[in-house]
């Protein structure tokens, strides 16, 4: 991936600002599920699994599979298959 983005004309800025948003976020989003799930079986206490703290870390962590759809649909942008709709109508005009 990183090769691949160095030919294309993604600006410099805009990787690494990508880059590190998506390495924190998903850092913390896993580290938070798995902590709560290590603290659930040192307890010894299986009823702990049905508490506020495990399913709010199981929701962030099925949210994060989500994120990138959810800010492209806020910016208003429909993509379908990494692709804007706008880029393949042009192509089916032209073909």
């Amino acid at each position: 991936m990183n090769f691949g983005m160095g030919l294309t004309k993604v600006r410099f800025l805009d990787y690494v600002t990508g880059t590190g948003l998506g390495i924190i976020v998903g850092t913390f989003i896993f580290t938070f599920f798995i902590g709560t799930l290590k603290d659930v079986w040192a307890s010894g206490n299986l009823g702990e699994l049905i508490s506020f703290k495990v399913f709010f870390s199981i929701g962030l962590f099925i949210f994060s599979f989500f994120i990138l759809k959810i800010i492209k649909k806020m910016k208003g942008e429909e993509y379908r298959y990494g692709r804007r709709k706008e880029w393949r109508k042009s192509l089916e005009r032209s073909g």
